[in-house]
C-alpha cells in the first residue's frame, strides 16, 4: 500500500524557499524614526474559566519620540462592558531615555 503525503502549497514553499522568507521577515521594511509614537509590542491574553467567569490581559510597549506624542497618550482609553466587566489597571511604568 502506497502512502501518499500530501502537502499544503504555504508549506511547500516554506520547504522549497525558506531563505526567501526568513529575509524578508528578519529586514527592516519601515523607518519609524519620524514617528510621532512606535507600538513596539502589544500582546493580549484572554482566558475563559469553566464557571462563566474570564479575564483579558493586555500588555504592550510604546516608544514615545515626541511631546505630541505624550499629548496624545496623555489619556489611556479602555474599552469594556460595565455591565458585567470590571477594570483593573495592574501595573504601569513609564522610562524616560
Amino acid at each position: 500500500m502506497p502512502i501518499t503525503i500530501r502537502l499544503a502549497p504555504s508549506l511547500l514553499c516554506l520547504v522549497a524557499f525558506p531563505s526567501a522568507l526568513f529575509s524578508q521577515a528578519m529586514t527592516p521594511q519601515h523607518d519609524f524614526s519620524k514617528e510621532a509614537y512606535v507600538l513596539e509590542m502589544l500582546h493580549t491574553h484572554v482566558r475563559f474559566e469553566a464557571d462563566g467567569r474570564g479575564s483579558r490581559e493586555l500588555t504592550g510597549r510604546i516608544r514615545v519620540q515626541s511631546k505630541a506624542a505624550i499629548h496624545d497618550l496623555g489619556l489611556l482609553r479602555f474599552s469594556y462592558v460595565s455591565t458585567f466587566e470590571s477594570l483593573n489597571i495592574d501595573y504601569v511604568r513609564t522610562t524616560c531615555a
